[in-house]
């Protein structure tokens, strides 16, 4: 819940920042600003992913559900 909570925060900010400027402000920043909260989401979601594997394997190795066998 915590990560929907800073996702929908962010978002917010943009639409604040992108509400509060007038069209030619707009039509240039937009795409720049959208662009880079889209790779900071998609970075972020690739982080947790990592982390959540990794821990996952560590903690299946230190509890012997998973093993190194040869077949």
């Amino acid at each position: 819940m915590n990560i929907l909570r800073v996702f929908s925060l962010l978002l917010l900010i943009a639409l604040g920042v992108l509400i509060g400027m007038n069209n030619a402000q707009l039509q240039s920043f937009a795409f720049v600003e959208i662009g880079k909260v889209i790779t900071i989401i998609i970075t972020i979601i690739i982080i947790i992913i990592t982390i959540t594997a990794t821990t996952g394997a560590a903690t299946g190795v230190a509890t012997g559900e998973i093993r190194n066998e040869k077949v």
